[in-house]
């Protein structure tokens, strides 16, 4: 089964299998030339964490199918409306349809804010290892 992997901009990604359609980060912040209604709707939609250019309410409620899952750490449990899933790094999530997707520690120590704090400390958001159709896919959130 063929697995395609497409970067939009940034950190948004699609990932399409013969019959799914995830998107991890799906964010308009980079997408401005790439219209929602030219993007295929989704099965699955993975958010790192809640930063805008990663968790874009407006766009994932543009290329959200009914129903679709997201699955998102907590601190985008008020940003987004709906069916979704949180997760914390380590913990998993099996989806009915055979999908099994696995939260990993995503931080940085590089970047700072003026006030000296990290703008991606550890657990504030997640990285992703997707199990699908026999392969693994990491995203790094």
């Amino acid at each position: 089964m063929t697995i395609t992997i497409r970067c939009l901009a940034h950190a948004s990604f699609q990932i399409k299998t013969e019959n799914k359609v995830i998107y991890v980060d799906p964010s308009t912040k980079y997408l401005k030339k790439l219209k929602p209604k030219n993007l295929e709707k989704a099965d699955l939609i993975l958010v790192t964490h809640n930063h805008a250019d990663h968790c874009d309410p407006d766009m994932i409620k543009k290329i959200r199918k009914l129903g679709s899952p997201i699955i998102a750490p907590e601190n985008c449990r008020d940003a987004l409306k709906g069916f979704i899933w949180s997760i914390h790094a380590n913990e998993f999530i099996q989806l009915d349809d055979g999908i099994v997707v696995r939260a990993v520690h995503a931080y940085n120590v590089k970047r700072f804010q003026p006030s000296g704090e990290p703008f991606h400390p550890k657990d504030f958001g997640v990285g992703y290892i997707i199990a699908i159709n026999g392969k693994r896919i990491y995203h790094a959130g």
